[in-house]
């Protein structure tokens, strides 16, 4: 149920990090709480009771119940149905709570030792976020500003959780990738990979059953009443919503005063200009790049005359003076761009040593006029337009959620068009209309409907990728509980009839697979045991092959091989096939030993599988320590109320 969560927080790396993963889990940056300074009280306003003293910070429940949210909300992408109930049977909450311990605990260690990330740093990472790129693809402060007030995030919790972040990857990293596993360790695993194993398979399918009579009404009934949850229709929801973003926004053309602006505004891009390709060899002394200047100027490969000094040539690709100046120091760059093609300058002195450049090729880019980049600005300006007409859009409808107008007059003020579905479940799926086509965009909001309360507010929703910018005005009008169908409803008594009789198949196939079973147990051939059980039935089939094979690709393992690989020599195994389709009898034959010694390749690869799985080992040994060092102390009783308090569980006597 849990597949993407208990990855990330089985593997030894991602537990210690945890925290950090599920802080930028729901909208691609951190969503945690900060400002975790101590003031004594084992409270701060809006955080909750403390959990955990980490040093001298804390950990709070509304840090704890943030990434919870953050969580639940990811893994509900994958699994719509998930609520926070399940989430903390799967242990979620244990592995939550664990990691942002150990996220902070590495933190404040690596304070300690004086590491810290540059604002710059952070800056590059902040601008890096696809979320908050703007239509151009670049960072946009606007989006980025829309999206920390839509997540309740100030900017510099934020920043401090984004440094966390580099100061836990700073520390961590290294440790991790110092694990090398030996070639001895390796080695049977990898022979274990190449053992090969040869079984039968056999298929017993219900349908091959007598499906008997229909049953009687009282049959109908106490089935029925036994099998309650398998005929009871979730939880079920009326949503409506509107859409709104590019597609619904009039097209305004830019202007000619626009377009002329932006043209001035973008003088410097649209100029003539000049580009060079160059090679250059950087030397330790003057002397070095007089001798190697000399060598290129009297015919050698400029690549080559630097390799026999020991160096490497690097070519720079079509370059602007200005980057180039940026790249190596101005008197280079006035150098290698007043020299002539394929010609050689004299050294030049950078802090980084004494360059010699070589000018492969000279391309001159001529001035475009307006008109050449008119489509440009144009788009340029549509887009910028497009973006600044969402963003007032969307705060307007947001002010005027805030100030308690319904859904009917938001909708009616700002001319949008709504859809409302029949009641869905949290797939999207009608049970009344299984074969009915979901409304357009209606995936998108389905997550944030499920998530909302029967009174709560109309929300604006994101609809599509970040890019897109493409929104919806969201509201739930019906929530309709779990329930079952009634019996004295035809369609479900017919289906109701339908799995009664599916049941009594599926019992009587796994009668017959354990009659099977227990003849070939004895010493029966299988294929004879099949044919003694009087039914015609499909015919046997070779199953087996290298374990490898199982693990190559992405592919899903079979059941059936899977059992086969876990089974012991001549054994027979019964195995259920899905959805009470009948029963598989595995028998194993023979086991054929693998040996790794003749495949380096494959000990190899072992190696560094293992290698990751005793990095981990190294950076939760690391966390511990880091843990011990700063010191940490749980407040049990309130960890205790706050999974009691998510998990909807009645508070202790």
């Amino acid at each position: 149920m849990l597949n993407l969560f208990r990855r990330a927080l089985s593997s030894r790396v991602g537990i210690v990090i945890a925290g950090l993963l599920l802080a930028v889990i729901a909208v691609g940056f951190a969503m945690t709480d900060i400002g975790n300074t101590l003031n004594g009280s084992g409270q701060q306003p809006g955080k909750g009771d403390r959990l955990a003293k980490i040093g001298d910070e804390a950990l709070y429940a509304g840090d704890v119940r943030q990434a919870m949210e953050a969580a639940l909300d990811a893994e509900r992408r994958r699994n719509p149905t998930l609520d926070m109930a399940g989430l903390i049977a799967a242990g979620g909450f244990e592995q939550v709570l664990d990691g942002l311990i150990a996220e902070r605990a590495v933190d404040l260690f690596g304070r300690e030792q004086g590491l810290r990330a540059s604002k710059k740093l952070v800056d590059g990472e902040i601008a890096s976020i696809p979320a908050f790129q703007g239509a151009t693809g670049k960072f946009d402060q606007q989006t980025f500003l829309r999206l920390l007030r839509e997540n309740n995030l100030t900017e510099d919790q934020l920043r401090d959780q984004i440094q966390r972040q580099l100061v836990g990857r700073h520390l961590m990293v290294p440790v991790s990738a110092a694990a090398k596993a030996p070639r001895q360790l390796a080695l049977p695993y990898a022979s274990l990979l190449l053992e090969q194993r040869e079984g039968t398979l056999a298929a017993i399918p219900a349908q091959a059953m007598d499906r008997g009579a229909d049953p009687t009404a009282a049959e109908l009934d106490q089935f029925y009443k036994r099998n309650l949850r398998r005929f009871t229709v979730p939880e079920r929801r009326v949503i409506r919503f509107a859409p709104f973003g590019p597609a619904t926004l009039p097209k305004v053309a830019p202007t000619e005063a626009e377009v002329a602006k932006a043209f001035a505004d973008r003088k410097a891009e649209f100029a003539a200009r000049e580009t060079r390709t160059l090679t250059q060899v950087i030397l330790p002394t003057r002397e070095a790049a007089l001798a190697l200047a000399q060598k290129v100027r009297g015919g050698a490969a400029i690549a080559d005359a630097a390799r026999a000094v020991g160096l490497e040539a690097s070519n720079t690709g079509a370059i602007e003076k200005a980057m180039f100046a940026e790249a190596s120091a101005p008197a280079v760059a006035n150098a290698a761009f007043s020299a002539a093609r394929e010609a050689v300058t004299d050294p030049v002195q950078s802090p980084l040593g004494w360059h010699v450049v070589r000018v492969d090729a000279i391309t001159a880019v001529p001035a475009r006029t307006l008109d050449q980049v008119r489509p440009e600005l144009t788009a340029a300006i549509d887009a910028s337009k497009t973006q600044a007409a969402i963003a007032a859009l969307q705060t307007k409808i947001q002010d005027a959620i805030d100030e308690g107008a319904t859904f009917d007059e938001i909708v009616a003020a700002n001319k949008l068009g709504v859809t409302t579905t029949p009641a869905v479940t949290a797939t999207g799926a009608d049970p009344d209309k299984p074969d009915m086509a979901p409304p357009p965009q209606m995936a998108e909001v389905l997550r944030p409907a499920f998530d909302a309360e029967a009174d709560d507010d109309p929300a604006v929703v994101p609809v599509g990728p970040p890019a897109q910018q493409s929104f919806a005005l969201m509201d739930v009008v019906r929530i309709l509980p779990p329930a079952p169908r009634p019996l004295t409803d035809p369609r479900m008594k017919e289906a109701v009839t339908a799995d009664f009789i599916a049941d009594r198949q599926s019992k009587a196939a796994r009668a017959v697979a354990l009659a099977v079973i227990a003849k070939v147990s004895k010493g029966m051939a299988l294929d004879q045991a099949l044919r003694e059980v009087g039914r015609p039935l499909p015919p046997t089939q070779p199953i087996g092959g290298p374990r490898l094979a199982l693990m190559q690709g992405n592919r899903q393992i079979d059941p059936t091989e899977e059992l086969l690989f876990s089974m012991r020599e001549n054994s027979v195994k019964l195995l259920a096939m899905p959805n009470r389709a009948g029963f598989f009898v595995v028998r194993l034959q023979k086991i054929i030993p693998g040996d790794a010694n003749a495949q380096p390749q494959l000990v190899t690869n072992t190696q560094r599988s293992f290698d990751q799985t005793l990095g981990g080992e190294y950076a939760e040994q690391f966390a511990v320590a880091a843990r011990t060092a700063v010191g940490v102390v749980r407040d049990d009783k309130a960890i205790a109320k706050l999974k009691r308090e998510l998990s909807g569980a009645p508070a202790a006597e």
